[in-house]
């Protein structure tokens, strides 16, 4: 099996969230609506969002991973949470 490294890795899954190729990926990570949402975001909202919401990481850690400022890090990964929000609240009728 090859060895891939973590950035190698961040570009599959962000291949596979634009492709909306989810059968590889557990139902329970994400629904058809939160693939959807995903793909609405620019890829580098989507990389911080997948490094510190699914992997856990820290934003010195992300920051340091897709070299980037810290700050720059955090304000990514807020604007991808608020563009999620916005896109997977119901519409008031």
């Amino acid at each position: 099996m090859k060895k891939t490294g973590l950035k190698e890795f961040l570009q599959w899954a962000s291949d596979q969230v634009a492709r909306n190729r989810t059968h590889d990926v557990p139902a329970t990570l994400l629904t058809d609506n939160l693939s959807r949402a995903l793909n609405l975001l620019p890829e580098g909202q989507r990389t911080v969002l997948i490094l510190r919401g699914i992997s856990g990481l820290s934003f010195k850690q992300i920051s340091s991973i897709v070299e980037i400022k810290m700050n720059t890090t955090a304000s990514r990964y807020r604007y991808a949470i608020q563009k999620l929000q916005s896109t997977l609240r119901p519409e008031d009728k």
